[in-house]
């Protein structure tokens, strides 16, 4: 990358590691807990609470959404808002005009490698 740091969205916890923590998501990226839960394919309260939101589904999911966004902000000049609303809500024509979000949330972790190898491709300059 350029150097450019772009989501922190993490959480130090008292024992010194760090969680992906909803809350700055929805800071960061200017959107609401709600459309995060569902652009995440998880339920709502499982972001609410901190018990919760420290579970191994939702910090997989969270990390992996994460990945994503880091991966594709050269594509939008680093621009994290820009890179959330291209996952949220860009068709691909690649899935049947589905965006990545929604792959991911119909196929889970089959979908998140299918939204993997279509970045490798693109970046590999296929898909123009």
């Amino acid at each position: 990358t350029n150097g450019v740091t772009m989501l922190s969205t993490f959480s130090q916890m008292p024992d010194g590691s760090e969680i992906e923590d909803p809350r700055k998501w929805v800071e960061q990226l200017h959107t609401n807990m709600e459309t995060l839960a569902f652009s995440a394919g998880l339920p709502e309260t499982s972001l609410k609470r901190t018990d919760r939101f420290q579970s191994i589904k939702v910090q997989s999911r969270l990390q992996d959404i994460h990945a994503i966004i880091e991966r594709i902000s050269p594509w939008f000049d680093y621009s994290k808002e820009r890179s959330w609303l291209w996952f949220r809500s860009t068709p691909i024509p690649a899935f049947d005009n589905k965006s990545a979000s929604e792959v991911l949330r119909e196929f889970g972790s089959q979908g998140l490698i299918a939204i993997s190898d279509y970045i490798s491709m693109k970046e590999a300059g296929g898909f123009e």
